[in-house]
This record gives C-alpha cells, structure tokens and sequence, in this order.
C-alpha cells in the first residue's frame, strides 16, 4: 500500500553531502509549511503515475533545483493532458539515409515547456485578478487593462477621486499583487 512521506532539512543552509533528513506527517509537514519556518523552502514532489503501488514522497529541495524540477514536471503534465490528442514518435528513428526523425522536425520556435509556462502564469494572474476587491480591479481596469494606459491623473478624473488617492491606491494594489504572485510551497 502507498504512502506519503515528508522530508524536510533539518538545516536548510546544509550542503547535500551533509543534509540530515526530518520525517513529518502530514499534519506536521502541512502547519511547517504554513509557519514562518516553512517559507521561501522548496519542495519537489516524487510521485509515479504510471499506476503502481509507489509512495509518494515531498523532498525539499534548493530554488535552483525546483526549479528545474518544476519545468519537468510542467512538461510531463503537458504531454499527460494531451495524450489522447497526439501520436507520440521517438525523434531518433531513422527515417531515410540522410537522418532522423529529429533532424527533420524540429523547429526552434516552438518551445512547450514555454507555452505550459505562459498558460500557467496566465491562470495566476486571472485567480489573483478575481480575488481582489471590486474597487482594487476597477483601478486596476481603468488604468492598464481598458485598451491604453492611464495616467494617475487621467485615472482620478475618470474615477472621480484625487490623484493622491489613485496613487495610494495603485501603491497599495501592486503591494497586494506582489504578495500573491510570491510562491507559495
């Protein structure tokens, strides 16, 4: 039978040759990510989705490497969505005397990892766009999203408020945005 296991550095600043290991449950592993000692840490999760009866695993890992883990894992899901729309060839068969498939197919402009990437960043922003208040997205709509940016003061006349008051505003609404576009892991 599965199982989740929760990994966590006891030192977060050790090097891998060094790095002792915490086992938490997932109770533990749930309130340390959420406390002051679980932010800016980063965690991989190992699972296999091919069907066996594996255990998952949460690893923390460095920025660098989640990264790198995250674009996999961005692309794997990818092809995992799109399996049953497309026929999935190895690029190394030899398909004439001159090469590869590879050799013949690629084409540089195109980049799925990008395209995953870009859809993912679009649904942030509409899930962070939904959750502010009417009066924060009204700002945010008059002055970037209604066809040409605003100035402050175009702003307050169309709103009818003072440029001061756009200019809290607008400060406060871009402090908001950045503390919800911060990674949360």
């Amino acid at each position: 039978m599965a199982k989740t296991i929760y990994l966590v550095k006891k030192n977060p600043e050790s090097k891998k040759e060094n790095t002792e290991w915490m086992q938490m449950s997932g109770e533990e592993f749930y309130r340390f990510t959420h406390s002051e000692e679980g932010k800016g840490r980063y965690f991989i999760h190992l699972t296999d989705d091919v069907g066996y009866e594996a255990d998952e695993i949460y690893i923390e890992a460095g920025y660098e490497e989640f990264c790198s883990w995250k674009q996999e894992d961005n692309r794997h899901r990818y092809l995992v969505e799109c399996r049953d729309e497309m026929l999935i060839l190895s690029s190394d068969v030899q398909v004439s005397e001159d090469g590869q498939l590879i050799d013949m197919v690629v084409d540089d402009k195109i980049s799925i990892e990008e395209d995953y990437a870009e859809q993912d960043e679009r649904e942030r922003f509409r899930t962070i766009i939904r959750s502010l208040e009417s009066e924060e997205r009204e700002l945010l709509n008059v002055m970037y999203l209604s066809g040409r940016v605003r100035t402050e003061q175009e702003t307050a006349n169309e709103l009818g408020i003072s440029r001061d008051m756009v200019k809290r505003r607008k400060k406060k609404l871009f402090s908001k945005i950045q503390k919800l576009l911060r990674p949360k892991f």
